[in-house]
């Protein structure tokens, strides 16, 4: 991934609550966090198209709704069109994202949340910021309102999108 490819990455936050469908059926016991790079064109994401080494990049995280903490922090990506070519950008691309995250885990420690995670690993991207559907669980090809976020605000947005599912938490404990 060159300079070029690095200036208008931006980090689209998804989060699925429980009881929400996902993948077909729905999952009452556990919530899940996605975070795919898309491009900005008259403030609408757009995918980065298929040469650019982001392009199916994911990070990731599920919870238990009884728990409402985050685990299982991965970074994958989807190969279902790999070609020689590809794979090795994608593999240039991980290796100086591995070398970025290392460095900052080294003068921050190990992240302990996904919102740590996440900001670690967008900054070891270097993406411009991060957008988030302000109107959740909608189709992606829908137009619609997206907020835009500094990629410090990651631990927030995290902790956010959790808060019902703490304050219920609490009340079930109080009653």
């Amino acid at each position: 991934m060159d300079k070029k490819d690095e200036q208008d990455v931006w980090a689209v936050l998804r989060h699925s609550a429980p009881g929400i469908t996902w993948y077909g059926y729905v999952d009452w016991d556990y919530g899940h966090f996605t975070v795919t790079f898309v491009t900005l064109r008259d403030d609408e994401p757009h995918g980065l198209g298929t040469a650019h080494p982001l392009d199916d990049l994911t990070l990731s995280a599920q919870y238990n709704a009884s728990e409402g903490k985050p685990y299982g922090f991965d970074c994958y990506i989807d190969g279902r069109r790999v070609t020689l070519d590809f794979a090795k950008s994608v593999v240039k691309t991980l290796e100086r994202i591995d070398r970025a995250y290392r460095k900052i885990t080294d003068e921050w420690g190990c992240p302990q949340t996904f919102g740590a995670y996440m900001l670690y690993m967008l900054k070891a991207i270097k993406v411009k910021g991060i957008l988030m559907d302000a109107k959740p669980n909608r189709s992606w090809g829908t137009p619609g309102e997206w907020r835009k976020r500094k990629v410090t605000d990651a631990e927030w947005m995290v902790a956010e999108a959790l808060q019902p599912i703490m304050e219920k938490l609490q009340a079930a404990k109080q009653s």
